[in-house]
């Protein structure tokens, strides 16, 4: 499966990568790497998570309050 963001999205996860590292030095980092984490994840069994619409499903994030919307 290819795995692209949407500018919109982006935007906001190089946002919160700043915002964390604003909190502490190198969370932004531990999140960009829960982030990754996720997206393997879903690169494996991309039917194993709640689906929000016929085509939509969401991958919630390990220790932080995001989630990750995709399309199979």
């Amino acid at each position: 499966m290819n795995t692209s963001f949407l500018d919109a999205a982006q935007s906001e996860f190089d946002d919160a990568i700043d915002y964390y590292d604003e909190q502490r030095p190198g969370l932004g980092s531990e999140f960009a790497e829960e982030v990754e984490e996720a997206l393997e994840r879903i690169n494996h069994y991309p039917e194993a998570w709640s689906s929000l619409s016929p085509r939509v499903r969401r991958c919630v994030i390990n220790r932080f309050p995001y989630g990750v919307l995709y399309e199979v």
